[in-house]
């Protein structure tokens, strides 16, 4: 494979020298305006990102592990929006069933009733 050797051994892993970035709010939201500009995040690229941010120190990697996780995020919230809604429109089908056969039912007590008080 293309992480093993000869005898099966995995490569050791090697701790990158640089600190790792704080994703600050204010560098967040400077990221998400600049996916805005761009039209989107699936309109938006690392390298173009990177350009509207114009944050000293900032790299591509920075970018695009950040640029991954947030349209990951994205697709999982958009997701759990689908099945609530989905959720929600059954239980108000269920809601609108008991309502007509309720409605049903006070119907036909209330054409018994006056059947009722006819016969008398």
């Amino acid at each position: 494979m293309g992480n093993c050797g000869r005898n099966g051994a995995v490569r050791q892993y090697t701790r990158s020298k640089l600190p790792r970035l704080k994703w600050t709010p204010d560098l967040h939201h400077l990221f998400v305006n600049a996916i805005q500009r761009l039209g989107g995040q699936d309109k938006a690229t690392p390298k173009l990102v990177l350009q509207l941010m114009d944050v000293r120190g900032l790299t591509i990697s920075h970018v695009k592990s950040h640029l991954q996780m947030y349209r990951s995020l994205r697709s999982d919230l958009s997701r759990q929006g689908k099945s609530c809604k989905r959720e929600s429109t059954l239980r108000a089908m269920k809601v609108r069933r008991k309502l007509m056969v309720l409605h049903v039912l006070i119907r036909s007590s209330a054409k018994s009733c006056t059947l009722s008080s006819l016969s008398l």
